[in-house]
């Protein structure tokens, strides 16, 4: 009885943490949908602020990024995963558009997940950090557009969030019940 009272209350609290009805199903299709909601509300404006110059805060971020994974290669240079390296220089870029650095968040945040499910580490962190390392730029640049660049920035985070919220939910699901495993979160 007791573990079906808890159930109850973890899915509730999951609906509510998604901003769902209280009767609403908690299912894979649910949860893109919550992400599909705060890409609408907080990624597309975003998108079209335009081109985006990237600061020395974006260039010392992928710096240490890098040196996360260069400890060893100061006397083995071959120590620093090609992968890490490769993901690093595809994204040292001096300026950039804010719907190709939308696109590329979401295909790092896919490429890390992908890394991490098959055990490799490495390229899921440098993956999500370089996503961040963009994120930021784009906060910070907002940050300097005044009043419409707050109001767009507020929106960013709240889709970040729920987008976050969203994908923890749907990764403890248990399939086919529609119930959150709140041992898993």
């Amino acid at each position: 009885i007791a573990a079906a009272q808890n159930q109850q209350v973890t899915d509730r609290l999951s609906r509510r943490a998604l901003g769902l009805a209280e009767d609403a199903e908690l299912t894979p299709a649910s949860m893109e949908a919550v992400r599909r909601d705060a890409a609408t509300r907080g990624y597309d404006p975003v998108a079209n602020v335009g081109k985006i110059p990237v600061d020395n805060d974006y260039l010392l971020a992928m710096q240490n990024i890098e040196q996360k994974f260069t400890g060893a290669s100061r006397s083995f240079p071959g120590a620093v995963p090609n992968d890490v390296r490769r993901i690093i220089n595809e994204n040292l870029v001096n300026d950039f558009d804010s719907a190709d650095a939308i696109a590329r968040i979401r295909s790092l945040r896919q490429d890390a997940s992908a890394a991490y499910r098959r055990g490799d580490n490495n390229i899921g962190q440098a993956n999500n950090a370089v996503a961040k390392a963009l994120e930021d730029q784009i906060e910070r640049n907002l940050t300097g557009m005044g009043k419409p660049g707050a109001k767009m920035l507020g929106d960013f985070r709240a889709a970040r969030k729920q987008m976050a919220i969203s994908h923890t939910l749907e990764e403890a699901m248990r399939e086919g019940t529609g119930s959150v495993d709140a041992r898993k979160l």
